[in-house]
C-alpha cells in the first residue's frame, strides 16, 4: 500500500448544532479503520458500536458514520497509528518496495502524530532560557498542584489541592477585595482602612460595648434623635457641665430609688407641670430663697402637725375668711384698729378703753356694758 502523506494535520474537529448529524469527513490518509480515535465532547467511542470509517488505505482520507444522529455536540477526530514494524526486509534477494513505501508512510504518519502531540503539550517556547522541568517524585507532589519556582522557572511541586479548593470558596470575596481596593466599589478603601486601622482595633476592644448598643437599635428612632438634635446646644451641654459633679450625682444615686421613681411618676401631670410653671417665676423663686432658712423650717417643722392642719382646715373656710374680713374693717373707720401690747382696745375714734378705766363685756341679752 502506498498513500501520499502530505503535511496536514492528523486532527480535525466539529461543531454539531440543534440539526443531526450522522457522517463527519476526515482530509488525512488511515492505513485502516482502527487508526482512528473519534470523541463525542470528552467520550471516546467504539468503533463498530458507535461509528463505522470509510476511506481506509486512501490519500484523500474517507468519513466517520455514526449510527443515530448526534445534536449539540462536539466531535473530534484523531489518527492514532499503532507504533510497530509490520514488514522485515530480506537480507538478499529481491526488495519488496511496496513494502517499504508502506513501513515509510507508517513512520511519517507517526512522526504527524508526535508533532501534533508535541504542538498540544506544555513546552518551552524556543527563545526561553534552558530550564528543568522535571516533575518532583511522587511522594512530593502528591496532591499538589504543579507550580514553577520564581527563580529558576523549574516545575516544582505547589499548594495542596485543599488550599487550592480552600482559596477557590473564596474567590468572589478576593475578588470584591480587588474592586474595593481598585476603586471599582470603592476608592482604594482596604488602603483607607490601613490608615484607620488604631480606631478599627479600639472599637475591636469594645465589641461587647457595640453588641450591647445592636441590642437596643430599636429604640434609636427618629424621635430619639430629634430628641437628642434639640438637647445638642451649647446651653444644655453647659447645664450638663454643671451637674457633672461627684455630688450631683450622689444625689442622684439617692433619689433613684423605686419610692422617688413613684413619686415622680405621681408628679408627672399636665396639672402639676401646669402649676410648676406658673410658680416658675423670679418672684416665686426670690419668696422661696427668703423663706429658705433654719427658723423658718422650724416654725414649719412645728406646724406641719395633724392639729394645725385641722386647725386650719376648720378656718379655710367662707363664712370665717368674712368675718375675719369684718373685723379687719375698711375705709377711714375700721372696726378694729389695734390691739396694743398693753391690753388697751381702740375702737374707732368715739371709744377708747383702756384697761385700768373700764372693761368692756357682753350681757345675756347681747347689750355692751362697761365696768370699772
Amino acid at each position: 500500500m502506498s498513500l501520499d502523506i502530505s503535511a496536514t494535520s492528523p486532527r480535525v474537529q466539529y461543531t454539531v448544532g440543534s440539526s443531526s448529524t450522522t457522517t463527519f469527513a476526515y482530509g488525512f490518509p488511515i492505513f485502516q479503520e482502527a487508526d482512528l480515535k473519534v470523541f463525542v465532547d470528552s467520550t471516546l467511542k467504539t468503533l463498530t458500536t458507535h461509528y463505522s470509517v470509510t476511506g481506509e488505505g486512501t490519500t484523500s482520507g474517507g468519513n466517520v458514520v455514526f449510527g443515530s444522529g448526534l445534536t449539540n455536540c462536539t466531535v473530534t477526530i484523531v489518527r492514532d497509528v499503532e507504533i510497530a514494524r509490520t514488514t522485515d526486509f530480506p537480507t538478499s534477494g529481491s526488495f519488496q518496495v511496496d513494502s517499504l513505501n508502506t513501513e515509510l508512510d507508517t513512520i511519517t504518519a507517526v512522526q504527524q502524530e508526535l508533532e501534533d502531540d508535541i504542538g498540544r503539550s506544555l513546552r518551552l517556547a524556543e527563545e526561553d532560557a534552558t530550564s528543568t522541568l522535571t516533575l518532583p517524585l511522587k511522594d512530593a507532589r502528591k496532591g499538589r498542584y504543579l507550580a514553577f519556582n520564581t527563580t529558576t522557572g523549574n516545575a516544582e511541586a505547589g499548594p495542596t489541592q485543599t488550599d487550592a479548593t480552600a482559596i477557590a470558596s473564596v474567590t468572589s470575596d478576593i475578588a470584591l477585595l480587588a474592586d474595593i481596593q481598585d476603586g471599582t466599589t470603592a476608592t482604594n478603601a482596604i488602603t483607607t482602612l490601613a490608615g484607620i486601622h488604631g480606631n478599627v482595633t479600639t472599637v475591636a476592644g469594645i465589641s461587647s460595648h457595640v453588641t450591647t448598643v445592636a441590642g437596643v437599635a430599636s429604640l434609636i428612632t427618629s424621635d430619639f434623635v430629634a430628641d437628642l438634635n434639640t438637647l445638642a446646644t451649647s446651653a444644655i451641654v453647659a447645664d450638663l457641665n454643671i451637674l457633672a459633679t461627684t455630688d450631683v450625682v450622689a444625689d442622684l444615686n439617692t433619689l433613684a430609688t423605686s419610692d422617688i421613681v413613684a413619686d415622680l411618676n405621681k408628679l408627672a401631670t399636665d396639672d402639676i407641670v401646669s402649676d410648676l410653671n406658673t410658680l416658675a417665676t423670679t418672684d416665686i423663686v426670690s419668696d422661696l430663697n427668703t423663706l429658705a432658712t433654719s427658723d423658718i423650717v422650724t416654725d414649719l417643722n412645728l406646724l406641719a402637725t395633724s392639729a394645725i392642719v385641722e386647725d386650719l382646715s376648720l378656718l379655710a373656710t367662707s363664712s370665717v375668711i368674712a368675718d375675719m374680713a369684718s373685723l379687719a374693717g375698711s375705709g377711714a373707720n375700721p372696726n378694729i384698729t389695734s390691739l396694743t401690747t398693753s391690753g388697751d382696745i381702740v375702737v374707732g375714734d368715739d371709744l377708747s378703753l383702756d384697761s385700768d378705766s373700764a372693761v368692756l363685756g357682753f350681757g345675756d341679752d347681747n347689750e355692751v356694758t362697761l365696768t370699772h
